[in-house]
């Protein structure tokens, strides 16, 4: 199963970029923060390539929006105003899908974020199988993200949970860690320049994180930031360009039978 992320930037024609996506990339599940293009076009277009999908209702997200193929069953099943939860099942494989699309610096700080994801993380510990992503707007190693008191995900598969004060919580991996390095032109999902005394250029705010029981259906080597769609580069002057989004998508594929 390919899921994709993308948070579009308000972008009102993302959806010409979306469609050549979804069927360049064999999407079955496209996840979207901040889109305000038309989600019953997008639909409608992409029913006339006989690519058949559905819009996922929710009622109290509205910075989330999930168009799933209509062999998928997605119930829903927490909708808050930060992250919703859905249930995905198709054929063997059945697990919890988390998305979120967390306030920026601009309105929010580490703590304020670490508040918000306490309660994701409580509804993820309810689930074993559990495949959480979305715009964190922190960067794997911020504390909202590795902290014991956050979703406490890190780059590690061996170690499945940690005590701190007597107290046991299970750790989540996160795999986007290998995207850090100078390897890469593009070592991350956003940049941003600034004059301030720390400044990263590149963040991973778009991140994938997974429960430790569903690793195993995680195909690593498929996990990627996508910097290009078909003949289209996401990339302009070594940065993002910015008049498609400021954001690039990120893409998982997970096996559907283990």
């Amino acid at each position: 199963m390919n899921i994709a992320f993308w948070n579009t930037n308000r972008k009102a024609d993302i959806n010409k970029y979306l469609i050549k996506l979804i069927e360049w990339k064999n999407i079955d599940i496209m996840v979207l923060a901040e889109y305000k293009a038309n989600g019953n076009e997008l639909i409608n277009e992409l029913y006339t390539k006989n690519l058949y999908y559905n819009l996922v209702k929710t009622f109290s997200c509205n910075k989330i929006n999930v168009i799933a193929k209509d062999d998928i069953s997605c119930t829903l099943h927490d909708d808050n105003t930060y992250y919703i939860s859905l249930k995905i099942e198709r054929n063997n494989l059945n697990f919890q899908l988390f998305a979120s699309h967390l306030s920026s610096n601009l309105h929010d700080g580490e703590n304020e974020r670490k508040i918000v994801v306490q309660e994701m993380k409580n509804d993820i510990s309810k689930h074993k199988n559990a495949l959480i992503m979305g715009d964190f707007n922190s960067n794997p190693f911020e504390e909202s993200i590795v902290a014991f008191s956050g979703l406490h995900a890190l780059p590690t598969k061996e170690k499945t949970e940690r005590t701190v004060k007597t107290k046991k919580k299970e750790i989540l991996y996160n795999p986007m860690w290998k995207f850090f390095g100078d390897f890469d032109t593009i070592p991350g999902t956003y940049f941003y320049n600034n004059s301030k005394d720390v400044n990263y250029y590149w963040n991973i705010f778009d991140q994938i994180l997974l429960t430790h029981d569903f690793i195993k259906y995680l195909e690593d080597e498929k996990l990627e930031i996508i910097k290009e769609i078909k003949d289209i580069n996401l990339i302009k002057n070594k940065v993002i360009d910015k008049n498609i989004s400021d954001h690039l998508p990120i893409f998982v594929s997970l096996k559907e039978e283990y």
